[in-house]
């Protein structure tokens, strides 16, 4: 955990300010039961009160500064854990946002969440309680065992014995614990993603009057929780009394010894009181240390967990010296073959071989699973490829600079994210400094122009999260108007008009061939009206290309193609177009 250190950057001033405030709120606080003593053995046995008050005022003194020294203490260190905590978020959301698509899926959105907020917190508490009570605890038991050998050599003896006897035991417990608190904080990655999941389709639970089925699967959720964490619980909790044992065992033996060495008069009184006080100062220690160890425990398993996501190696990263140009949209995928694991016996895309001209319009179209959105992904390198390449303008998309890429291929996903905020800055992630005229513009071609000149307050109205205050057909329309606008040489579309109406589709495939002519534009999609104009259609079919052709080489050549288009024009999807 070493590493933790350079997350305290900004904050480094405060993080080594607070051990020494520590070390002399601890001094103080270890002279005072030596001050007591000798008010005993010189003051009261002596009567002589002068001594009394004297020392009686150091006491208060002793008391006072270290009272304010650990005030100051928990200050700075409640600053530098909260400082040291927003480095850590701010490192992890940074390294998230380099994840390639494949990463994302591996941690899942829940299991990323947890390690942002309840993994984060979890290493906060245990960095603010290691620079304060860490610091403390061994000063404080050195300081305490120091003091008792000025008094009494052989009974502070006790404690060099006991202490090791203690840290065997508290290493058993720990070495235990860990694995479990692993598997706990693992489950909660799988309460927040299903937490999430009931959230983001609230709607279609109720819908669907199964309510009754999510509170089982959540129920069934939070006790495996419950069961894991108090499995980590139970052990953790032998930590109290084993402290517990070894500290009163210490406390037994030093009354006994000492009580026979009063009596003998090798010892005096106020010297007893004074090995009880640093008794109890030590047997604190011991029991904050129990503490200490039980998060350092869950911190650990924590930190492992946030570890993972600051070391996952970055699959997709620019190379050395990439191009900073892409010359036009045309795309080439030459002999591809592609697998979401990296495993070569579990493609998802086989043997891919297809050329596409710059400006030219590509439908894709083929059954659930076939490989559609796994194939146009790698043109963005969302994904990289297994076997094989992919180039763009001329070269491989590996050559290229990811934002300069990205900036030339906009793809609208199959689920449409809207984020938070006026329409306006949601629309401009399409580009940060547009302008009204452009973003205009943008919704014009993109059929979505008429609905939001009736909002109130138009681009300034206030989008919800996801965008829920918009119908499926609207988000996707508004989908389409933000890529439009980084002015790309590539659309991708990826079944971005499964919501929309026959006319719509329509008004929008027109728009697009007019006003952006020189746009490379690549749809995905189920109905054939939205691809039977494209200069060429592919149908996938297993993850492999079964036919490419115009609509009408297809429905002579590819049986598939035929019976979807033929079981359309049933049902009326593609009426008037016989």
């Amino acid at each position: 955990m070493i590493d933790l250190f350079k997350y305290t950057k900004g904050y480094r001033l405060l993080t080594f300010l607070t051990p020494l405030l520590v070390i002399c709120e601890v001094v103080l606080e270890v002279i005072i039961p030596s001050l007591m003593g000798n008010i005993v053995n010189s003051g009261i046995v002596g009567r002589d009160l002068p001594f009394i008050r004297h020392q009686s005022v150091l006491m208060v003194a002793c008391a006072v500064f270290s009272l304010i020294f650990g005030v100051a203490a928990g200050l700075t260190s409640a600053k530098a854990a909260t400082g040291f905590t927003r480095n850590l978020r701010v490192a992890i959301f940074d390294r998230i946002q380099l994840f390639s698509f494949g990463s994302i899926d591996r941690f899942k959105q829940g299991g990323l969440v947890t390690r942002l907020t309840t993994d984060a917190f979890f290493v906060q508490v245990a960095f603010q309680n290691i620079i304060r009570i860490g610091i403390r605890l061994p000063i404080m038991l050195i300081s305490a065992l120091i003091m008792s050998m000025r008094i009494n050599r052989s009974l502070a003896g006790i404690y060099l014995i006991a202490l090791p006897v203690l840290v065997v035991c508290l290493a058993v417990i720990s070495a235990i614990a860990m694995p479990k608190f692993r598997k706990a904080f693992d489950q909660i990655d799988v309460l927040n993603s299903s937490t999430q999941e009931n959230l983001h389709g609230i709607k279609v639970v109720k819908s669907f009057a199964r309510e009754g089925f999510e509170k089982k699967k959540f129920d069934s959720v939070v006790t495996s929780l419950y069961r894991k964490l108090v499995g980590a619980e139970k052990t953790m909790a032998l930590t109290n009394p084993t402290m517990r044992t070894v500290a009163y065992s210490c406390l037994i033996v030093i009354a006994l010894f000492a009580s026979k060495r009063i009596a003998g008069g090798e010892m005096q009184a106020g010297h007893l009181m004074a090995l009880y006080i640093y008794n109890f100062q030590i047997l604190f220690s011991m029991m904050m240390f129990a503490m200490i160890i039980s998060i350092v425990i869950m911190c650990s398993t924590c930190y492992g967990r946030i570890k993972e996501v600051l070391h996952e190696n970055l699959d997709i990263a620019n190379c050395d010296n990439p191009l900073t140009n892409v010359a036009d949209g045309s795309i080439e995928f030459r002999n591809v073959d592609f697998s979401f694991e990296g495993n070569k016996d579990k493609l998802a895309l086989k043997d891919v071989s297809i050329s596409i001209g710059s400006g030219q319009r590509i439908g894709i179209t083929g059954p659930t699973g076939s490989g559609k959105s796994a194939l146009v992904g790698l043109i963005a390198r969302l994904y990289d490829v297994t076997v094989g390449s992919v180039s763009v303008g001329g070269n491989d998309v590996r050559d290229y600079d990811l934002k300069v890429l990205r900036d030339s291929v906009s793809v609208v996903l199959q689920k449409n994210n809207l984020f938070s905020g006026t329409l306006r800055s949601s629309l401009s992630w399409g580009k940060s400094d547009a302008s009204d005229k452009e973003i205009w513009d943008a919704l014009k071609i993109a059929q979505a122009s008429d609905f939001v000149l009736a909002l109130p307050g138009k681009l300034d109205y206030e989008v919800a999260q996801q965008g829920g205050n918009f119908s499926g057909g609207q988000r996707q329309r508004l989908c389409i108007a933000r890529a439009l606008l980084k002015s790309p040489k590539i659309l991708i579309m990826d079944d971005s008009f499964s919501a929309l109406d026959t006319a719509t589709d329509e008004r929008l495939r027109k728009s697009l061939h007019n006003d952006r002519p020189e746009l490379t534009k690549i749809i995905i999609a189920h109905k054939v009206l939205s691809i039977m104009d494209c200069d060429k259609i592919v149908v996938m079919k297993e993850g492999h290309v079964e036919n490419i052709g115009t609509h009408e080489e297809l429905l002579s050549k590819s049986e598939f193609y035929r019976d979807l288009y033929e079981s359309q024009l049933k049902s009326n999807e593609v009426e008037g177009l016989r």
